[in-house]
């Protein structure tokens, strides 16, 4: 088990995991199908050619005869399957290829669904992209992750869902087709070829590559229908991410043609095709728990120099000014620190406990002119104070302003909180040296006193933009929204994984914020990893701003990490609340009773006339991002998705393409927001005393409207069946003058209506389609 879980390949897959900071894109092959009784594609071509071998004697004709047999020794011969599969389709002829090969997928539709499958939605998976015509990843997800949602396609149609990576859906593409679709089946060579000439489907494909983090599993990456466009994008220079090969093939050629194209192997060992190990990997991806980093003490980067000598005596040393004695402390730190002593952090703690008395005096700082000198850095003026310390302007030696914040001194004491400070500085740096977009630049750190100094932002914080009603405009809510959350999804997708753990609206900085162009503005975040410590909190959980902690960042819950993404996803939407609400969240706030009514309800203070929607979404957003259970949240992926597509909504109406968005913008204009969205099914459900539904399929790329309304018995009878035939005739009329496709039934004093539109025609003709459906309001509301 250890040899399994030690390779350093699985461990950056683990991390990616269970940290929860990218979104994971399964690509499957017949592997996981097999223990369920589906043939790989090497045992379903010997059953074809058994099948071929088989007509060949139904003969009568030697000629006929001759030539199968030598088309099934020809198949079997050849290595190449898509070529074999060209062989047996020409030979056994259209009708017995489909049919054979439908009958040996068919046991997928009843079996007991493999393990691995289970697992691999256990994982929060973006999407699966999956070679195998059986349903068995379909119906996996239907059972792991009921009531949810999702799109699914096939590898022909693929050119039409582009849309699906920038959802917040999981999504499957069968790329070879469906069992009980034989039309969209890719067995051949020119099916392949055909597949792959399509620009739609390579785009889509290099677009998953390049956004998302893929791992094989089951298949031959190396097979042009999998990995083979990795090779493609290297060819042509395109970085295409981080992505890993789950497989047992231990040969040399496999491994160097990995490493050549970027992809991570994780090996594991298949005994007589038991292929056990597999799913003792993704067994251990559910089990594992991150743990807490232990940073190492920080070094500062100048150089100290002290004129004390270094033997000097602790009750000695205390009778210097205070520059003098941190420079002392500060330079030795440095020299104990910067060895290769195997016992230098144990020495270190002997020194600071030894000089502990110094230490206190060194740890003062004033703006005082004469006193206020911190290793170079000149501190000008206080500007902010709080729980973890105080920040300060400060000039450096070349005359530039800085800033500085300097931790209280019980940071010296408390484990909790000099990891915290470690931790952060670690972060700043690895962000700084990354030149993360929109991430406050690092310049240097020290540890005796605890400092960290930073470039200093001009602009207010995002709190104090609230606070003064400097932000109010949907359009500069989802702007400052959408770089918040690409700032820290940017810091996730590191190789190192950045985790901030505190977003607050005081630790986002709004450069240029007091100026009067918006258009300008640019989002920056602040402390990284730096300013959360659990004793901190355990203080006072009512404080003011612990409401932007996650629940499991005070109490602990087993099986559940701090060291998560999902915990910045907490925190950013208790942000987004605060910004859009003006009111300061409460300590676990989402666990409260009321907690769906205050959304719908702040939904209905701020609406937004151009998309009317928008607020429910956004409440929505938030709602889905501050779930109690962490497992329970919208990973960063799914965040960044929901803005961007709220932020085009809103930019460009006429070109949304969602029919999940477009269905719930007909509901919120047509019924008037009086409307309740159904997330499962995708519908917008009317708050009507007749049901009226509009329901968005991405997977058939429409929308379906439905009416229903029965006689109840308190209407005229008289009147109801003279009038029904003729609403009935109204309602297709409306329908179709938007070019909606209408069934309607009006038998036994029940009218149903049926009506379906294509997204495009939707979205082309929208306000067409809104007029359609308030004529059809008018009408039902009068019978």
């Amino acid at each position: 088990m250890s040899k399994l879980t030690d390779q350093p390949s699985y461990k950056r897959f683990r991390e990616i995991v269970r940290q929860n900071t990218g979104s994971v894109v399964a690509w499957v092959g017949s592997g996981p199908s097999i223990s369920a009784g589906v043939p790989s594609w090497v045992r379903l071509k010997k059953i074809l050619i058994e099948e071929l071998q088989k007509k060949a004697e139904l003969y009568s004709e030697n000629a006929e005869k001759a030539k199968l047999r030598a088309a099934a020794e020809l198949a079997t011969a050849e290595p190449n399957l898509w070529v074999a599969f060209d062989i047996l389709q020409n030979n056994l002829g259209d009708a017995s290829f489909r049919s054979s090969i439908a009958s040996q997928f068919s046991v997928a539709n009843t079996c007991v669904l493999p393990n691995a499958y289970k697992l691999l939605w256990r994982m929060r998976l973006g999407g699966v992209l999956t070679l195998n015509i059986d349903k068995l990843v379909s119906r996996a997800f239907s059972e792991e992750r009921q009531g949810t949602a999702i799109t699914e396609f096939t590898g022909r149609q693929i050119a039409d869902f582009q849309i699906v990576l920038k959802s917040t859906l999981p999504f499957i593409g069968h790329l070879h087709g469906k069992s009980d679709d034989s039309k969209s089946w890719v067995f051949t060579k020119a099916d392949l070829r055909a597949l792959q000439s399509t620009p739609g489907y390579i785009d889509f494909i290099n677009s998953c590559f390049i956004a998302r983090t893929i791992v094989f599993i089951g298949i031959s990456a190396d097979d042009l229908a999998a990995g083979g466009y990795l090779e493609q994008l290297a060819q042509r220079g395109i970085s295409s991410g981080t992505h890993f090969w789950i497989t047992h093939r231990r040969d040399a050629a496999t491994d160097d043609w990995a490493e050549k194209i970027g992809i991570q192997l994780i090996r594991y060992e298949n005994f007589g095709n038991d292929h056990s190990q597999l799913q003792t990997l993704l067994e251990d991806l559910q089990a594992y728990i991150p743990p807490e980093i232990e940073a190492a003490p920080v070094i500062g980067a100048k150089a100290i120099i002290s004129s004390i000598p270094a033997n000097i005596a602790p009750n000695e040393l205390i009778k210097y000014d205070t520059a003098d004695k941190r420079k002392f402390i500060a330079a030795r730190a440095i020299e104990i620190l910067s060895s290769s002593n195997p016992t230098k952090y144990i020495e270190y703690e002997a020194f600071v406990k030894n000089y502990d008395e110094a230490i206190h005096h060194a740890w003062y700082a004033t703006t005082d002119e004469g006193h206020n000198d911190l290793f170079g850095y000149t501190l000008t003026s206080e500007i902010a104070t709080g729980s973890f310390g105080e920040v300060f302007t400060a000039i450096d030696s070349n005359g530039q302003t800085v800033a500085i914040k300097i931790l209280h001194q019980q940071v010296r004491n408390k484990k909790g909180w000099l990891q915290s400070f470690r931790r952060g500085v670690a972060a700043m740096r690895i962000l700084t040296n990354h030149s993360v977009p929109g991430v406050v630049r690092f310049i240097d750190a020290g540890e005796i006193p605890a400092f960290a100094v930073m470039e200093y932002v001009q602009g207010p914080s995002l709190q104090t933009m609230v606070d003064t009603n400097l932000i109010q405009r949907w359009d500069t809510v989802i702007r400052i929204a959408n770089e918040l959350s690409q700032i820290i999804k940017s810091a996730h997708n590191l190789t190192e994984h950045v985790l901030h753990r505190d977003i607050r609206p005081s630790n986002v900085v709004i450069r240029g914020g007091w100026d009067d162009i918006e258009s300008e503005w640019k989002t920056v975040v602040l402390d990284f990893d730096l300013a959360w410590h659990k004793e901190a909190v355990e203080m006072s959980i009512s404080a003011p701003g612990n409401g932007y902690l996650a629940p499991e960042q005070v109490h602990k819950e087993s099986g559940i990490t701090t060291r998560n993404a999902l915990v910045d996803s907490y925190g950013l939407g208790m942000t987004l609340f605060f910004v859009r609400t003006r009111t300061e969240p409460t300590f676990n706030q989402p666990a409260h009773d009321d907690w769906a009514a205050t959304l719908a309800r702040s939904a209905r203070d701020v609406p937004f006339a151009d998309w009317k929607s928008l607020p429910n979404r956004f409440f929505r957003l938030i709602e889905e991002a501050t779930r109690p259970h962490q497992p329970d949240r919208w990973d960063m992926t799914q965040i960044v998705s929901e803005l961007l597509r709220l932020q085009d909504a809103m930019n460009n109406p006429n070109d949304v393409r969602s029919a999940e968005l477009l269905a719930e913008e007909l509901g919120a204009r047509a019924f008037s927001s009086a409307y309740r969205w159904d997330r499962a099914n995708l519908k917008a459900v009317g708050e009507l005393p007749f049901e009226f539904s509009i329901q968005g399929s991405e997977t058939l790329r429409q929308l379906q409207a439905k009416v229903n309304w029965v006689h109840t018995g308190t209407e005229s009878f008289k009147k109801i069946g003279k009038w029904l035939p003729e609403a009935s005739q109204r309602i297709a009329a409306a329908f179709r003058r938007s070019d909606w496709d209408v069934k309607v039934s009006s038998a036994n004093l029940q009218l149903e209506v049926v009506a379906t539109i294509q997204t495009v025609n939707a979205s082309m003709r929208f306000q067409d389609s809104v007029n359609s459906i308030e004529e059809v309001l008018e009408i039902v509301s009068r019978l």
